[in-house]
């Protein structure tokens, strides 16, 4: 993923902070009957009721847009829109803004460093070229920063 076009130091302040109030930052764990061990996945995103900021944030990070109607039993809720990236792409989002965020600082740090010691995973290959399984060492890692990131996420203020 790339930026489409440039993007200045003032927008990146603006996005940090509109992802320290309205993002969220996660590890996911995927088992699926034909893989061998468990695929942690990186995920980011950003929610927002006003449509045209998630819709610029697609235009800079082009990713995946949503549409949430929430609670259809409160019609004065307004519908949410989310913008989501995930692994590599939720890196390239992640450490673009870093360096701007205040609150989600600590849980983004953890993700980089996640991403970026695992992004390779799948090239893991046995001498006859097949995928393999995830050494319990490896799963215990994945597993920590999954735990510290939702430490921190629930941690009061």
């Amino acid at each position: 993923m790339g930026i489409r076009g440039k993007i200045s130091e003032r927008d990146k302040v603006y996005i940090a902070g509109l992802f320290d109030g309205e993002g969220h930052v996660f590890i996911t764990e995927d088992m699926r009957p034909n893989y061998k061990t468990s695929l942690h996945i990186l995920r980011t995103g950003v929610t927002n009721t006003y449509k045209p900021v998630i819709e610029w944030l697609f235009s800079i990070y082009p990713t995946t847009i949503s549409k949430r109607v929430r609670h259809k039993n409160h019609p004065t809720w307004k519908p949410c829109y989310f913008w989501e990236a995930s692994s590599k792409k939720a890196l390239y989002f992640l450490k673009s803004i870093y360096p701007y965020l205040k609150i989600k600082k600590e849980q983004v740090r953890l993700a980089i460093e996640f991403q970026e010691q695992w992004q390779d995973r799948r090239y893991t290959r046995d001498i006859k070229g097949r995928v393999q399984k995830t050494s319990n060492e490896v799963y215990e890692k994945r597993k920590w920063y999954k735990e510290q990131i939702a430490i921190l996420n629930n941690k009061k203020s």
